[in-house]
């Protein structure tokens, strides 16, 4: 056996050497020293699971061998190594016996172990139990670095496709924001609450398709997660009976919710005239106080869940909707918001504005 061949496999190892021998132990230490990056002893069984898991404890890892006599005084090295295995499966075991420790070799070889060395040690038998057992070690760190290897590319393309992902959305986005920017300077005037398409957008079916599949897909599941906030929030107001404290704390976070909604709705040519009526909308939440009279607010409040519900009709029916009746509800909806501000206006005057818009 080529002892530089063997070193190649051993020199970068951490062994724990258990014998309760002290010549034998120390001697034997020697010759380890000369193969493995670091040695440590334990003087029996007991002794060796202690210092086992202290070294785990300290390092946070298992020694990459363990070298055992087995004839041991207070704990053997069968019942260690029993141990041992309790807490570490595939933890590499090297027995040392004697030839009249038949029952012990027996029991190992049920345990599995790595290999056995016979008493007195012979250095060619050693070098030999040695490189096969420190080459399987060798072998199988290199999977397992190669795993960790693959694992982190993998962590760092996942990362990366998530990245692309983004900037592929907020790209569409700002595409469908250009698109409907030319369709506003090229499209008619319509009349607000009007309910048909201009000519334009009428011409142009597959681009109106392309830009329904992108709201229902990347707008929608948002614009939905907004609706259920805003209806919790007038549940809130409504139970409290419109108080002024419940109502005004939570129409802060509605204007917000409203404001985004508009946003949304602004990126899509064909809901153009919907989102500057919410808008406005939003506009009045933030700058214009509530009635005094507590059932006028209240009806405010009932009025603008009406409103919710059809808004809520609106979302349902995007999954289905075809090209030419996209806005068959824009005059509702802007019909209802323009009924709830006039309530909204009655005897009340103006106070300082704090839009919360998103841009």
């Amino acid at each position: 056996m080529d002892f530089k061949l063997v070193h190649e496999y051993t020199k970068d190892l951490t062994i724990l050497y258990v014998e309760d021998n002290e010549s034998i132990r120390i001697s034997t230490y020697k010759v380890f020293k000369n193969f493995f990056a670091h040695v440590d002893t334990a003087i029996d069984g007991d002794d060796g699971l202690e210092m086992f898991l202290a070294y785990h404890k300290a390092h946070n890892r298992y020694y990459d061998l363990v070298i055992s006599d087995i004839s041991m005084p207070i704990m053997d090295g069968i019942d260690m190594g029993k141990e041992i295995l309790s807490y570490h499966l595939s933890q590499p075991i090297i027995f040392i016996s004697a030839y009249n420790e038949t029952e012990y070799l027996l029991e190992a070889i049920r345990m599995g172990v790595s290999g056995f060395l016979i008493k007195p040690l012979k250095v060619e038998e050693l070098a030999t139990i040695l490189y096969k057992t420190c080459q399987a070690i060798h072998d199988k760190r290199l999977i397992h670095d190669h795993y960790d290897q693959i694992e982190e590319y993998s962590a760092q393309l996942q990362a990366q496709n998530s990245e692309l992902q983004k900037k592929n959305e907020a790209l569409e986005k700002s595409l469908r924001v250009l698109d409907t920017m030319v369709y506003k300077e090229n499209s008619i005037p319509v009349e607000k609450a009007q309910v048909p398409l201009t000519s334009s957008l009428c011409d142009d079916k597959d681009r109106i398709q392309e830009q329904i599949s992108h709201l229902v897909r990347d707008d929608l599941p948002e614009l939905t997660d907004l609706h259920l906030e805003i209806d919790a929030l007038l549940i809130e107001i409504i139970s409290s009976g419109a108080e002024p404290s419940v109502a005004n704390e939570n129409l802060r976070k509605m204007a917000a919710d409203f404001s985004r909604y508009a946003y949304i709705l602004q990126l899509y040519s064909f809901y153009h005239e919907l989102s500057s009526a919410m808008r406005e909308f939003t506009r009045l939440i933030n700058t214009v106080s509530l009635p005094r009279d507590k059932e006028s607010r209240l009806n405010i409040f009932l009025f603008l869940e009406s409103f919710m519900y059809v808004l809520g009709k609106w979302q349902k029916d995007l999954h289905i909707v075809e090209h030419d009746k996209l806005n068959y509800l824009d005059a509702s909806l802007i019909s209802d918001m323009e009924t709830i501000s006039n309530m909204w206006k009655q005897e009340v005057a103006p106070v300082e504005s704090c839009e919360l818009e998103f841009f």
